[in-house]
This record gives C-alpha cells, sequence and structure tokens, in this order.
C-alpha cells in the first residue's frame, strides 16, 4: 500500500491540517461551540425568562439566516440546466 501525502503545488510539503479550508473548518465549530455553551448557559442561568430568552435567540437566528441567504436563486432560474 502506497502512502501518500497531502500536496498542494510543486515542492511545498503541507500536511492535511494545513489546507485552508480544515483551518476554516475548526475554526468556525469552534465559534460556533462557544456560542452554542455560551448561549446554553446564559439561558439556564436566568431560569425565570428562559422562554422569553430562547423565543428572542430563535427569533434572531431565523433573522440572521434569512438576511445570509437573501440572494440565493432558490428556483434555480438564473442558471438553467443545459440542453
Amino acid at each position: 500500500m502506497r502512502r501518500t501525502s497531502y500536496r498542494h503545488h510543486g515542492n511545498c510539503d503541507r500536511t492535511f491540517f494545513d489546507s485552508p479550508s480544515v483551518k476554516f473548518f475548526l475554526v468556525c465549530g469552534l465559534i460556533h461551540a462557544v456560542l452554542y455553551y455560551g448561549l446554553l448557559y446564559l439561558i439556564l442561568r436566568v431560569e425565570d425568562y428562559a422562554l422569553l430568552a430562547g423565543a428572542i435567540l430563535g427569533f434572531l437566528t431565523l433573522a440572521v439566516v434569512m438576511f445570509s441567504t437573501l440572494r440565493v436563486d432558490w428556483s434555480g432560474r438564473e442558471n438553467p440546466a443545459p440542453g
């Protein structure tokens, strides 16, 4: 069995974790975990207002998702399939 390594261009030896997409994934995963557990901690600390805090966070999450996908062409009319 031949062992291969991740090579970018030319003589540049790089490991799998040096890939920009892997670094981006790891950073985004870390940020997501910190935010998720931070919000969970916040909701559990304010027990009396947990329902209100959860509803507000749910609304804000939905608003961010809707705003970030505002220009996505979900119908596919801009790039029709060839044929």
